[in-house]
């Protein structure tokens, strides 16, 4: 079972941007409390979950966060206001207009 759903399209984003391992956490920020985070990294981080990407690549999961994060679906969006990450988050109560930063 997976714990984030990733599209197709945002799956090969996160290929591209990963060390081969991607960490995705939420912080404290933002206009609605809780900031979306994305990170490439080199080592697995400690207290994480492990989603395989692929045979070489994994999308970390952070322990602290896992309650916000739990079900959210990563897509990429890619048009004339520019290209970015956009998540869908059924644990949110509310969303910031440009979908960075998120309340609970």
């Amino acid at each position: 079972m997976n714990i984030v759903r990733i599209t197709n399209i945002a799956f090969k984003k996160l290929k591209k941007i990963g060390n081969p391992d991607v960490f995705f956490y939420c912080k404290s920020g933002g206009c609605n409390g809780l900031e979306y985070v994305l990170e490439p990294i080199k080592t697995k981080p400690e207290k994480a979950e492990q989603q395989k990407l692929d045979e070489k690549s994994n999308l970390w999961v952070c322990n602290r966060s896992m309650f916000y994060l739990i079900d959210t679906e990563i897509d990429w969006i890619d048009n004339p206001m520019g290209s970015r990450f956009v998540f869908s988050n059924p644990n949110s109560s509310g969303s910031c207009g440009c979908g960075k930063t998120f309340s609970v």
